[in-house]
């Protein structure tokens, strides 16, 4: 009679204890998929990320070129700009 009841016992904490494990299984199961999701979402925006600073130290690049090309040009447009602009005191204005 008492080893009936144990084995009973144990039988039914068995059953619950496998059926918390199933849950418990199935719990991680969906989890593992939920990190791969976000690991992949992760990786697909550390790419864009990469793309994205390639892009910006070749535009970069791209500013620099174009600022050393026409600095040249605006420092001479200057300086030409300047020429007009000299007054000498002294000497009467002819107007032509």
């Amino acid at each position: 009679m008492i080893v009936e009841i144990i084995n009973k016992t144990k039988d039914e904490f068995l059953k619950s204890v496998e059926h918390k494990i199933e849950v418990l299984e199935g719990k991680l199961f969906e989890k593992e998929k939920e990190n791969d999701k976000l690991r992949e979402k992760v990786d697909r925006m550390e790419e864009q990320i990469k793309s994205k600073r390639e892009q910006d130290q070749h535009n970069s690049a791209n500013i620099q070129e174009f600022l050393d090309l026409h600095s040249g040009q605006m420092n001479s447009i200057g300086q030409n700009s300047r020429r007009h602009n000299v007054h000498i005191f002294g000497i009467q204005n002819l107007r032509f």
